[in-house]
């Protein structure tokens, strides 16, 4: 059992790291590694409709890519016609548009840090909302609103206000 997840993770390419539990010879410690190689190989797939956690695993997986620098994984959690916004700026219309905006083929030159403060989400009308911070050219808090179809993102809305303030000092008192 161990050898064969050994094999499908170095198949997969999955990146092994330091910060993995020290279970070196126990099942326990490669299943734990094969569940978080698992996700990371997957990526965003069609689905009928998302739960709550199917919700966050994909709003992780574009931050996650986003960060890395790797706009395959992050596009292909959109749909083909996706429109991403953030008005007033024009929309960016289709998965091969929002693959030249998360960096291309080059990847991009500076990561995009998104940390998530809330998630919510309606599994009945696969509709979810979160605040978030960004740190990209510059630091940004703002929210998105993100509509889903069979399992992808087909709309994405976010509005931004550079700041900065940490989350904590921008939110003041009405932190919760």
């Amino acid at each position: 059992m161990r050898w064969l997840a050994i094999a499908v993770l170095l198949m997969s390419g999955f990146p092994f790291s330091s910060d993995l539990p020290p279970r070196v010879g126990t099942y326990s410690g490669y299943f734990h590694t094969l569940q978080r190689a698992i996700p990371r190989q997957l990526g965003c797939r069609n689905k009928d409709s998302l739960s709550r956690a199917d919700f966050e695993a994909v709003m992780k997986i574009v931050s996650d890519a986003r960060q890395e620098g790797d706009a395959r994984r992050a596009a292909e959690c959109f749909t083909q016609d996706a429109v991403y916004s953030s008005p007033p700026v024009p929309a960016h219309v289709g998965r091969d548009k929002l693959f030249e905006l998360f960096g291309g083929l080059k990847g991009s030159t500076m990561s995009a840090k998104i940390e998530w403060h809330h998630l919510v989400f309606d599994p009945e009308q696969q509709l979810g909302a979160a605040e978030f911070t960004q740190q990209y050219h510059l630091q940004t808090h703002g929210t998105v609103i993100v509509k889903f179809s069979h399992g992808l993102i087909s709309n994405w809305r976010e509005y931004d206000v550079p700041s900065d303030l940490s989350w904590q000092k921008f939110v003041g008192i009405n932190a919760f």
